[in-house]
Formats: C-alpha cells, sequence, structure tokens
C-alpha cells in the first residue's frame, strides 16, 4: 500500500471526494490519472446537468510552469491536492494555496486516493476496478466511478490481489460489492474479493454510465486509442472525463484500434438507434489523427478540370453535398493533455477576472486587399455596438504589432479577418500571442486558419474557443459567414455551436440563391460553408456582454404554415470600404453581391435577409417554399433532423423602393 510522504496535509476522509479546490496530476498517465477524476469527483447538485462535480482537474509536467501558473493565478485556490508518483517534484512550479500531496507508484495510487477521499460516511455503493491492459474499459470504469462517487482501482498485473484489495476496501466503506471492469471469471473474483463481485465488458460500462445520463442531449466521442501507441503524446482522451462529467453528456469512441473505426457520425447514429439522444451538441476530443475527419477535393478546382486538386479537411458532421447543419459541433484539440486539461478547466469552471475586458476586438484587412470583406466587416461592427457590446474596430494600416501586442489580451471575443500568415510565426508575421490570454473566443476569418500553428497557440495560451477554417475562403463568404455567426449568437441566443451550425446554413442558402439567380461561382460560396470549424465548446454562450437590440433586427414567425418576416425601417451606419458600400438593417446579411452602378460610384452591396424557423412534422422531410415574389429572390435549405428552414431573401422581394418597414410572407407545402 503507498504510504504519503511525510510531512503533508493529512485531513480526515471527506464524504466522497478529494477536499481540493484544484486537483494537480503529475505526468499523463491514465493509470493515475482515472482514480484520480473518481476520487475528485461529487454528486452533482440539484438542477445542474452534470454527472458528477469535479474542482479544476490539471495535468502537469516539466515545461509546463507557465501556463500551469497563470491558470492558477485566475483559479485562486486555497487547497490543492498534488498526486504523482514518488520523488515527483513540484519545486518548479508556483502552488497557491495550502498543498496535500498524495504519492504512490501508479499501481497502487487508486487504493492511496481511496484512503485520502472516501470513508463509511461517503457511501460509496461500489468499489471500482479496472483492467490495467485496457485503456477504454478503464475509461468507461472511471466515468461509471465517478458518477456514483465511488472509488477507482486499476489491476496491473496482480488481479486477485488487485480485486482482494477493493473487497477489503468496499468492507470498510460500508460498499455492497466490487464491479470489475474488463475481462475474468465473477466466481474467481468474488472468491478473491471475499464479497459480491460483478463483472462488467468495457462495452457494457460504457453503456451503464450512457443510462445514467439517458436524458443528455450532449454527446462526448473520444478515441482511446490515442491515450497509447502512435498518437501519443497528445494522449487527449486521457484528459476528456472531467468534460464528459461535466457538461452530463454521454460518451461514445471512435478512431483507430480496437472498439473504434466508426466516424464520430456513426458512433452519433448507432448510439441514438439505442434510444440514446437525440444528440443536439457533439463535442470531438482528439486532432485529426486520432478522430479522422472527412475529406473532399476542392469543388472549384474540379469544375475546372485540374489534374490533381487539393484535397481538403472538412468538418464531422458536414457533408460534401452541402446538406443543411442540424447540429450543434466542437472539437477540443491541443497539442498535448497538458494544454488540453487546462482549457477544460477553464470550460467548466470560468476563470475570467476584471482584468480580462468583455468587450469585443475587429481586426480586418490588415493586407489592404480584402475590401469587400471589409465593407461587411465594419457593418459586423456596427451590429455588435447595436447590440450594446463594446466594440474596438481597426483596419488596415491601422493594425500594427504594437496594436495586437496591447489590443489582443484585453476582449472577450477576437475577429480576425485577412491572410492567416498574420497571426503566426511566419518571418513577415505579425506577433503571435507570448502572454498570457483572457478565456476569449478567436474567430480566425481566413484561409487555412486551423491548418496553421494559431488555434494551437491560442488554446496553449489560454483561449476558450477557435473558430477557422480547413480550405481557402474568399473574404466576402468568409466575413458573410462571421457576420451571420455573431447575429445567431446576438439575434438568435444561439449557443456556439448552434451558431455555427446556423451561419453554415446561411452560405448553403446563399449557394441555392446563387444558382437560381445564375451566378457561376456559387461552388466558391459553398467550398466556404464546408471550411469553418469550432474548436472549443458547442454549448458555450456569447462570451461578451449584450443587451437587447437598440434598433430592431430582422425577426421571423411561422404560423399555419406560413412564414412571416419582418423587416424593420432603421438602419446600421453606412459602412465603406474603398469603392464598396453596405447600408442594412440589424440582422440582414451580406455577401459578394452588389449592384452594378457608374465606375465613379461605390458598387452598392445587396441587402439580404436570413431567417430560420421551426417547420410542422405533418408537411414532411421535404417541405417547399412557395411566395408571390420572383422565385430568383428567395432560396432555402432544410434539415430533417431538427425540422429547421433556413430562408434567404434578396432585396429583390421587397416593395418597391424597398426603404421602409416591410412584411414579407412565404408559404409552406408538403413536397408532392
Amino acid at each position: 500500500m503507498a504510504a504519503l510522504a511525510a510531512g503533508l496535509l493529512i485531513a480526515s476522509p471527506a464524504a466522497a471526494a478529494l477536499d481540493a479546490d484544484v486537483v494537480l496530476i503529475y505526468g499523463s498517465s491514465w493509470k493515475r490519472t482515472l482514480p484520480a477524476y473518481a476520487a475528485s469527483a461529487k454528486p452533482a447538485s440539484k438542477g445542474s446537468g452534470a454527472a458528477a462535480t469535479l474542482p479544476p482537474v490539471l495535468l502537469w509536467t516539466g515545461g509546463e510552469e507557465r501556463w500551469t501558473e497563470e491558470l492558477l493565478q485566475r483559479l485562486k485556490p486555497k487547497k490543492v491536492v498534488w498526486i504523482g508518483p514518488p520523488g515527483s517534484s513540484s519545486a518548479s512550479l508556483k502552488i497557491p494555496g495550502k498543498v496535500q500531496r498524495i504519492e504512490a507508484p501508479d499501481e497502487e495510487l487508486g487504493a492511496a486516493l481511496a484512503k485520502a477521499a472516501f470513508g463509511p460516511a461517503s457511501k460509496a455503493p461500489a468499489v471500482y476496478v479496472a483492467d490495467g491492459t485496457d485503456f477504454s474499459a478503464a475509461l468507461a470504469a472511471a466515468a461509471l466511478a465517478a458518477a456514483d462517487s465511488a472509488p477507482l482501482l486499476i489491476a496491473s498485473g496482480d488481479l486477485p490481489a488487485t480485486v482482494r484489495e477493493a473487497g477489503e476496501l468496499a468492507r470498510h466503506l460500508g460498499a455492497k460489492e466490487v464491479v470489475f471492469v474488463g475481462t475474468g471469471d465473477e466466481t474467481r473474483l468474488a472468491s478473491a474479493s471475499g464479497g459480491r463481485v460483478r463483472v462488467l465488458s468495457g462495452d457494457d460500462a460504457l453503456k451503464a454510465y450512457n443510462d445514467r445520463v439517458a436524458s443528455a442531449r450532449h454527446l462526448v466521442v473520444a478515441a482511446p486509442s490515442d491515450a497509447e501507441g502512435p498518437f501519443s503524446p497528445p494522449r487527449l482522451s486521457v484528459g476528456a472525463l472531467p468534460y464528459v462529467l461535466g457538461k452530463g453528456a454521454a460518451l461514445a469512441y471512435v478512431g483507430a484500434g480496437p472498439g473504434g473505426g466508426r466516424s464520430p457520425e456513426q458512433a452519433a447514429t448507432a448510439l441514438e438507434a439505442t434510444g440514446k439522444g437525440p444528440f443536439d451538441a457533439v463535442t470531438i476530443v482528439g486532432d485529426h489523427i486520432a478522430v479522422p475527419m472527412g475529406q473532399m477535393e476542392d469543388i472549384d478546382q474540379v469544375a475546372k478540370g485540374a489534374d490533381s486538386p487539393r484535397v481538403h479537411k472538412i468538418p464531422s458532421f458536414v457533408t460534401r453535398q452541402g446538406l443543411a447543419a442540424d447540429r450543434a459541433v466542437g472539437r477540443l484539440a491541443a497539442l498535448d493533455v497538458f494544454d488540453l486539461s487546462r482549457w477544460i478547466a477553464r470550460i467548466l469552471h470560468g476563470v475570467s477576472d476584471k482584468t480580462d475586458g468583455n468587450g469585443a476586438l475587429i481586426l480586418a484587412n490588415a493586407d489592404r486587399k480584402f475590401v469587400l470583406g471589409e465593407a461587411i466587416s465594419r457593418t459586423t461592427s456596427s451590429e455588435l455596438a447595436n447590440s450594446g457590446v463594446k466594440v474596438e474596430s481597426y483596419y488596415r494600416e491601422e493594425i500594427t504589432p504594437e496594436l495586437i501586442r496591447k489590443e489582443l489580451p484585453g476582449h472577450g471575443l477576437v475577429l480576425w479577418e485577412g491572410h492567416p500568415r498574420d497571426l503566426t510565426l511566419d518571418d513577415d508575421a505579425l506577433p503571435a500571442p507570448e502572454s498570457p490570454l483572457p478565456p476569449a473566443t478567436y474567430f480566425l476569418q481566413g484561409c487555412y486558419t486551423l491548418d496553421r500553428s494559431d488555434p494551437y497557440l491560442l488554446v496553449e495560451r489560454g483561449a476558450n474557443a477557435v473558430i477557422g477554417t480547413y480550405m481557402a475562403v474568399y473574404s466576402a463568404s468568409g466575413s458573410g459567414f462571421a457576420r451571420a455567426y455573431l447575429n445567431a449568437q446576438l439575434h438568435g441566443g444561439e449557443t456556439a455551436g448552434e451558431a455555427l451550425a446556423s451561419a453554415r446554413n446561411y452560405l448553403l442558402a446563399t449557394v441555392e440563391l446563387k444558382k437560381r439567380r445564375g451566378h457561376a461561382d456559387w461552388r466558391k460560396t459553398l467550398r466556404a460553408a464546408l471550411s469553418f470549424d469550432l474548436w472549443g465548446d458547442p454549448t458555450a454562450k456569447l462570451p461578451v456582454q449584450a443587451s437587447q437590440p437598440r434598433k430592431a433586427p430582422v425577426r421571423a414567425t411561422v404560423a399555419n404554415h406560413q412564414i412571416t418576416v419582418q423587416i424593420p425601417a432603421e438602419r446600421l451606419p453606412t459602412a465603406v470600404a474603398s469603392d464598396y458600400m453596405a447600408e442594412i438593417r440589424p440582422g440582414a446579411q451580406l455577401s459578394a453581391l452588389y449592384d452594378n452602378v457608374d465606375a465613379d460610384a461605390s458598387r452598392r452591396l445587396v441587402e439580404l435577409f436570413f431567417v430560420e424557423v421551426e417547420v410542422p412534422k405533418e408537411l414532411g422531410d421535404d417541405p417547399q417554399v412557395t411566395a408571390a415574389y420572383d422565385p430568383s429572390t428567395y432560396a432555402w435549405v432544410f434539415a430533417p433532423r431538427t425540422r429547421k428552414l433556413s430562408l434567404l431573401i434578396h432585396e429583390a422581394a421587397l416593395p418597391r423602393g424597398g426603404k421602409g418597414a416591410a412584411t414579407l410572407r412565404f408559404g409552406l407545402t408538403k413536397a408532392e
């Protein structure tokens, strides 16, 4: 049995959890982290959606001092529990508060943690034992143990000896049984335990956990195969459990290796087929190597007959055919599990302080090449301000390395629009962040921004979310997407993942509108629609403070198989960028559509109106939209799973002149 280091702060056993404001784990061994998760878990508070409540659990090793210390300063813990093997040193890490050290070899750590965290008053229903050769089974066992506020031991080598130890612990705690997760003979294990033993396979344990969260509408998919083997060192699945438990989410496995091989889409569908869900939100834990993404040849290059079209990654739950998005999806990808553990702690526990600032920062067109996108970006700035968001916007030559160093750390939302090289580590780059960043959302609107170092650096240094692309994106489509994303949060109250789906559907509806109007460049817009992805929590709310819009936005309602769209009269301030001009109403949209006017005058961007409504079930899975307006003035996409119809309307549908308030009506019919 592991002995606690001399001179430690040893308190009487807590009621079913380590007594800690923060738990620090040395290294990333899953045989160390999984028992620590179970020992840290408390029952979820009444009314909470969590499966269990854990304090921030941070994984740490040498070289991670700077960012770990910065987060500890924000968390301000009074009591910290340090967990590691004998001789592990925290001397190089400044830890605030009182520190309790629990040191033991991994094969003995579960029992040591159980003695420190559990007593008879904890009323643990069972003591869990996991097979030390199967991480996927052990991960499911840890989820069950944490949800039960019960201890977890990892059997490394001598299984009967570990089960015997678990039996002794069960009798001490008054637990009814020992639950072994793995492959074993129940009778022989019961003999070793001296009491009741129940054997669950890894699949059965995962099912049992998902039964505990049967009402969950949030699914987390992880790739246990990344914990060992060719995917190391990221090992992100090792750090996934606090997020799973804190969100009260269901859990599924994907990726390579035993029990894997499925895509996230297949995992969600399979679990829903058993009666779970439906899953409106999905979080993928792992990079594109551990949890493979879809791929597609560049549709624009294919249409032009390129011999070797570029192959792009596409986000999960996004189809090459451009079907409507119907889930809020996010990905947690980081350089390693240490960064991931800090990221999850920020997501779950909130670490903002008064010095962070809560406004938005817009940096657009530093290259001075993307004037059409800049015009759209200027309306986005006005949209934020109209909703009471404090916003600072800079364009072209105003954007300097000095400005970025000064402004980047002071905002809750940062919208960058331009070439990706401007925020990377290239020789000709503007400065990448070298100091800790607030837990903000960073929207990197440019080409291939998720295929570079930016998102990893931002996550490492404090970001809560990064939105970017895997393909080339033209400025008008990209800026229109960013505007639609923020509109969905400002005016629809949507989460980050919901807003991403809404913005994707805006571009998909734009594709359909362009086809109806005979525009040949619709493939570029489709490519943009398939490009964007969210690295972050898809259930996160708007990261800045907003209020009721001072000027009313575009609104829509549906009743009696009719969509009514209310277009307000008041407009946002006129936006001008070189020879482009935009004057639109709050909640309206823009794209690369503009009036052809005299060469000496500005090109006026065409106003578009984008609304989303829920369609009654009796209209089937392919509802049709009808109206008295020219068919070239509106288009839509529909998501059968959510029954959401996304309708886009060209300003040409407005009454002649189109200056004042207007009411537009569209019928809904069942396809013949």
